[in-house]
């Protein structure tokens, strides 16, 4: 084993010098790869912007020219002298018409050079202005006949028979027909001067060839005035651009095409090279501009030093990974067998078969350390299988099944788990069935249970109508509020499922937070008294009156935990206490018994659906377990927490806080012992079958002095629809022989557009849903009192 080591590490290190060597070379041909590949086009493309720009600003200034020459040109077309001239091919008439303008123009301009020509409608030149005796030639200029055709104005940089310029061509229009063209040209030693003022150097070349070809075979008097450069090119002005210049950065000119341009290094300037074309596309010559190359070096050395900096990351990243690599090769090579007995040991002391053996060489050793992976790797599958089934199976996927194909004891262990899921996702089908008729069962109860409170609070909201004494007002105020308190208890019941799916919603509304003490303290001060129990209420003084929150629900967790605090307490006191953070933030409620305490283990499932403390405590105190649990998700709703503490035989102390929000007070309802609005003149048909609603309808509907008219159900409703019309019709939803919504349907359909409003006892928001989508337009939930029906009437009479 010694030996087979040694040799082992003699070829590690031949490794390592083969691999220093490669990495050696491969890092040479990255640092020139990288460095070739970065500045060449980032040189490049630095020539090109700064040859971009030269043209732009080039460009820029020719054209601020133009329109100035158009002006001119202009105002030579609409001279009466110059139409004359062309309507009588006069040319003295022209020759005067041009020295006058001209010298005219060149005395308001900066520039106080200008040439004009008049040229008939045949083409012809007929007069000069610096050529009084010329007459009777074509004008040669492309743009005379492009003017003629469109009968439209232009000016550009070109080359004409006055030389080279901003000509511009204007057409000479009379009775819409064109009778002759003006041109001008303006020269641009300005343009020159303004960019030497850039620090550019503007030499122009005009291409005796393409002179030639323009003016057919000869050279205009003005042009063949022109200092010739060499046997292609004639300085295009001898004023306008640096002669010497020019003959200089001529010996530079390339020899490609007229089109390309090109951009060369002289000394610490640059010299930019393009062609030169006027508006009609016709070749003029070449553009040399000389502009100092400082920026473009800046720019490079930057980039330089940046790709300094990638070469140098580059190589150092390379050099890590490869040393990196041969780390990594010296451990697969030379520790194979000790690494097979480290992953067998392991794999029996730990009983886990995840590890394996990194398999490097295809000899015996190999092939044993393959074998022991393949047995190591088939134990572990079948293991993770089994856990990855019985996990989904836990969390409800009970379609996994263990698929893999096994032998011996591992096909056991799959057939047996495989059963089992089918018998978990048949007792799944059972619970979701119950579940179902669950939903169903609550539907029903809210119904069947809102029915007849709906009697008592209707009833009990017109008992506060009539004249009472102030005992008599108090009674009814706390059995309404006792109303109300069961039915957002018989509410939270019937919508556990609600609960269960984290769908119950908090309102947020003025709370007078007293009064709701206040109340809560009445209600159970009898009961106290009973059991002779002490109930005492302490408020803190700083403490608004008026807090923003859900009235209903707070009232809900305190009359729930003052409920459980009289109930397991036989003597002493209950204690009430409501007090503001030290920081202001959160408001407290804390109710404390003197009673029979809650052992922990107790605590641990308390706030648990449908749990007590024990079994006994259910069968001694009864209860169904379900309200601490109910208040526990209501505060959690309200972004408050809910706790307790509590000692064997020592008592309890339930305790929640909510975010402190005071509050301005509710704006106050008007007495409902007031005056009610009065629709004598109004129909209003009800159709209700329960017989307390159907009298707590009609006689809160006497209240406005309405005499409805009643049905049964919504057979009887479109029996009545058929001989009357009303203004209102109140429907009830679950009817026998023809349902609320069925009925509206049936009205729709014929077209009776009076509104309807839903007087249900179905009051979830998917029950309005379906109200307001069969036809119906408002709704009112049961129950009921009279300020929501005196709402609702005025909204629709």
């Amino acid at each position: 084993m010694g030996n087979n080591i040694k040799h082992k590490t003699t070829l590690f290190r031949s490794l390592i010098i083969s691999a220093s060597l490669a990495t050696v070379a491969l890092l040479a041909v990255l640092a020139s790869i990288l460095y070739v590949g970065t500045m060449t086009p980032m040189e490049q493309l630095a020539k090109d912007e700064a040859l971009d720009n030269v043209k732009q600003n080039l460009n820029l200034q020719l054209r601020s020219k133009e329109d100035s020459v158009l002006s001119i040109a202009a105002a030579l077309s609409r001279d009466q002298q110059v139409r004359k001239a062309l309507l009588n091919d006069d040319r003295d008439a022209a020759v005067s018409s041009l020295n006058n303008l001209t010298e005219d123009f060149a005395s308001i301009t900066d520039y106080r050079m200008i040439r004009a020509q008049v040229i008939n409608s045949d083409g012809i030149i007929i007069a000069r202005s610096w050529d009084l005796d010329f007459f009777g030639e074509p004008a040669p200029h492309p743009m005379v006949a492009t003017t003629m055709e469109t009968h439209t104005a232009s000016a550009s940089f070109s080359l004409g028979n006055a030389g080279i310029g901003i000509i511009g061509f204007a057409p000479v229009i009379e009775n819409n027909q064109l009778i002759g063209v003006i041109s001008v040209t303006q020269g641009v030693g300005s343009v020159v001067r303004a960019l030497k003022e850039d620090h550019l150097d503007w030499v122009l070349l005009l291409n005796k060839q393409s002179i030639l070809e323009r003016f057919s075979g000869r050279y205009p008097v003005t042009l063949a005035q022109l200092p010739s450069i060499n046997e292609d090119y004639l300085l295009a002005h001898p004023d306008w651009f640096d002669r010497s210049l020019a003959e200089r950065l001529s010996t530079e000119l390339s020899d490609t095409a007229t089109e390309e341009a090109m951009t060369t290094h002289l000394d610490s300037q640059l010299l930019f090279e393009f062609p030169t074309y006027d508006r009609s596309g016709s070749y003029i010559g070449k553009s040399l501009m000389l502009k100092d190359d400082t920026e473009i070096a800046s720019r490079l050395d930057g980039v330089q030093s940046a790709t300094y900096l990638l070469i140098a990351t580059t190589l150092l990243i390379v050099t890590c990974v490869v040393a990196l690599l041969l780390w990594l090769v010296r451990h697969r090579v030379l520790l194979p067998i000790n690494h097979i007995i480290s992953v067998i040991n392991q794999t029996v002391a730990t009983g886990r078969f995840s590890k394996r053996v990194h398999v490097s060489r295809q000899d015996e050793l190999g092939l044993m350390a393959q074998n022991l992976n393949t047995l190591l790797a088939n134990i572990e599958r079948a293991l993770n299988e089994s856990n990855r089934v019985m996990g989904e199976l836990a969390v409800g996927n009970f379609e996994q099944r263990i698929e893999g194909q096994y032998q011996g004891d591992l096909l056991t262990m799959k057939q047996g788990i495989n059963a089992a899921a089918l018998e978990l996702k048949e007792a799944r089908v059972k619970v979701l069935q119950a579940s179902e008729a669950k939903g169903q069962f609550l539907a029903n109860m809210s119904h069947e249970i809102r029915t007849p409170i709906n009697g008592v609070i209707g009833m009990l909201s017109l008992l506060e109508t009539t004249p009472l004494s102030t005992e008599q007002a108090e009674q009814v105020h706390l059995a309404t509020r006792s109303a109300e308190l069961l039915l957002g208890l018989v509410n939270d019941i019937l919508d556990f499922s609600k609960i269960e799916a984290g769908k119950m919603s908090i309102e947020s509304e003025p709370v007078h937070l007293k009064e709701l003490t206040h109340t809560l303290e009445h209600l159970f001060q009898h009961t106290a008294k009973h059991k002779q129990i002490q109930l005492i209420q302490h408020y803190d003084k700083h403490l608004s009156d008026w807090i923003e929150g859900d009235s209903l629900r707070i009232r809900q967790v305190l009359n729930n935990l003052l409920s459980n605090a009289i109930k397991f307490t036989d003597q002493g006191k209950v204690t009430l206490d409501i007090t503001l953070s030290e920081d202001g933030k959160r408001i407290g409620f804390s109710v404390q018994d003197t009673g029979i305490g809650i052992s922990p283990e107790a605590q641990q499932r308390l706030f648990s659906s449908f749990s007590q403390a024990d079994s006994s405590t259910s069968r001694k105190y009864g209860g169904t377990g379900l309200g601490l649990m109910i208040s526990k998700e209501l505060i959690e709703l309200m972004h408050g927490r809910l706790w307790l503490d509590s000692e064997i035989g020592k008592g309890s102390t339930f305790s929640f806080e909510i975010p402190y929000k005071p509050c301005a007070p509710a704006e106050s309802t008007k007495d409902t012992r007031q005056t009610f609005a009065q629709h004598s003149d109004r129909k209003v048909l009800l159709v209700e079958d329960n017989l307390v609603n159907q009298k707590l309808a009609m006689k809160l509907l006497e209240k406005f002095n309405i005499d409805a008219t009643l049905a049964q159900n919504g057979e009887e409703a479109l029996q009545q629809l058929e001989s009357n019309v009303f203004d209102l019709i109140l429907m009830d939803c679950q009817m026998p022989i023809m349902d609320g919504y069925e009925a509206t349907k049936i009205i729709r359909q014929r077209d009776i557009m009076t509104p309807i409003a839903a007087l249900t006892a179905n009051a979830s928001e998917e029950d309005k849903k379906m109200c307001l989508s069969c036809g119906m337009n408002d709704f009112l939930s049961k129950p009921y009192n009279i300020e929501k029906m005196a709402q609702l009437l005025q909204r629709w009479l």
